[in-house]
């Protein structure tokens, strides 16, 4: 269906296997992200404040799309109508809960949604009870809870105020803390939504090493890449965390691919003109979200 819309050359492996993890595998979910997918084609990366200048010049350039792009593809229409309809049967604490669901965006325990939710556990099981028996919400696992179609987390989650959505995102972050291990990736999601930027940047740090131990350096760099291009980030900041991806680079990536990625770091303007000299390889104190700000 993809490859006949957009062209097959263009449909990268990642980009069909994130549109049906996105779409849940209902086919007309798919066919509305792929027409939306078809229609904004070319636009994200240029409008949607992408990586460091030119990291993803080439394949932009060949028109690839990649799972980023699914991510970044507006909600449907269609799909939007479908929750807000259900969601209209549901009382203040059961939308608070799906509310929730959307902002974590991810299977998630009773526990974790009623914390999210702000809610009492008594009343996070009612209201989660409810969420379940008008099918916004469905059991996803034993014991977890979220959307059977992903998508619709982002529908609910782009009708949210601002206020209201970053309380909530604070309140998950805080979640996440919690588990063990902690996802550090997803965690930095839920700070920078909530505008906790230290905490962010230190949960990125830590995502970073940790892949960075794990052999992941692929997966080091692109989140480093990624943060660098933030506009939050401060010239502070900015300097660890590019000393720490060029080291990231040279440990595990081929000579080539090396060069790209110091080129790109280098031609940062935002990066100040002198680095801290610490060893890179040292780790930092890990943070949780609870707690406070640098």
């Amino acid at each position: 269906m993809a490859m006949e819309a957009l062209g097959e050359d263009r449909c990268w492996r990642g980009f069909i296997a994130r549109l049906h993890e996105r779409s849940g595998g209902k086919a007309q979910v798919m066919s509305d992200l792929v027409a939306e997918a078809k229609t904004a084609a070319g636009l994200w990366h240029s409008n949607a404040g992408g990586p460091l200048p030119g990291a993803r010049a080439a394949a932009v350039g060949l028109g690839r799309l990649t799972a980023r792009d699914v991510d970044w593809t507006a909600v449907p229409e269609r799909l939007t109508e479908l929750v807000v309809g259900r969601m209209a049967a549901l009382d203040e604490e059961p939308r608070r809960v799906v509310w929730a669901a959307a902002v974590l965006d991810e299977a998630a325990t009773e526990d974790e949604l009623t914390f999210a939710a702000g809610l009492s556990a008594e009343g996070g099981r009612a209201a989660l009870t409810d969420a379940l028996s008008e099918a916004v919400l469905n059991e996803l696992g034993l014991g977890r809870y979220g959307f059977r179609v992903p998508m619709q987390a982002a529908a609910v989650h782009q009708l949210l105020p601002g206020p209201v959505r970053r309380q909530l995102h604070d309140c998950a972050a805080q979640a996440l803390a919690a588990r063990r291990p902690v996802p550090w990736v997803r965690l930095a999601r839920q700070q920078l939504a909530s505008g906790r930027i230290a905490n962010w940047l230190q949960s990125v740090e830590n995502a970073a090493r940790e892949a960075i131990g794990e052999g992941d350096h692929p997966s080091a760099i692109s989140l480093l890449e990624d943060t660098l291009a933030h506009p939050a980030v401060a010239p502070p900041d900015r300097a660890r965390l590019a000393v720490l991806l060029a080291h990231t680079a040279l440990k595990g990536l081929p000579s080539d691919q090396t060069v790209e990625v110091l080129r790109r770091v280098v031609d940062d303007p935002a990066l100040p003109t002198a680095a801290p000299c610490r060893d890179p390889a040292q780790p930092r104190q890990a943070h949780a979200h609870g707690q406070a700000e640098r």
